[in-house]
C-alpha cells in the first residue's frame, strides 16, 4: 500500500528529509526505496519471502546467500523477483569452507539477473571488484 506523504511538512536535517514521521534519505532516492530500512542477510533466515516483505514494505530486502551453486542462486533470485516489484538485494559470501565454486560465477548470476543491490560478506571482494570494474569502464 502506497503512503501519501506530500501533504506533510518537510524538515531538512543533515541530508535527511523528514516528512511527518517518515525519514527519507538521499540513499533512499538512489536505491529507489521509501524508508532507510535494510534487511540484514542472516544465514538461512533471510530468504526470498522475508526479503520481499521488507522490500514491499518500502525498505530494502536483502536475500541471504544460501551457499547455493549458480543455477540454484538464479532460481532463488527469480523467486524473489516474483514476490516483489520493488528494489532488493542479494548478499554473496566471498569465502568459506563450503564454497566449491568460484565467486565470480555467483556475481555473474547476480549481474545476469540484474540484481539491483549486491552486497558481499566474509572475505576480500577482489573477484567481485574486478567484475564490477569491467562493467563500469568507459567504452
Amino acid at each position: 500500500m502506497a503512503r501519501e506523504v506530500t501533504a506533510l511538512p518537510y524538515i531538512i536535517d543533515g541530508g535527511c528529509i523528514q516528512v511527518g514521521s517518515i525519514v527519507h534519505t538521499q540513499l533512499c532516492d538512489r536505491l529507489g526505496i521509501d524508508l532507510p530500512i535494510f534487511a540484514a542477510p542472516m544465514g538461512f533466515v533471510t530468504g526470498q519471502e522475508l526479503a520481499a516483505a521488507i522490500s514491499n514494505a518500502g525498505g530494502l530486502g536483502i536475500m541471504s546467500f544460501s551457499g547455493s551453486p549458480s543455477p540454484l542462486l538464479r532460481d532463488e533470485i527469480r523467486r524473489l523477483r516474483s514476490l516483489t516489484n520493488k528494489p532488493f538485494g542479494v548478499n554473496v559470501l566471498l569465502s568459506g569452507p563450503h564454497l566449491p565454486f568460484p565467486i565470480e560465477a555467483l556475481v555473474d548470476v547476480c549481474l545476469d539477473e540484474r540484481v539491483p543491490v549486491l552486497s558481499t560478506f566474509w572475505g576480500e571482494p577482489e573477484g567481485a571488484r574486478q567484475i564490477l570494474a569491467q562493467l563500469t569502464k568507459p567504452d
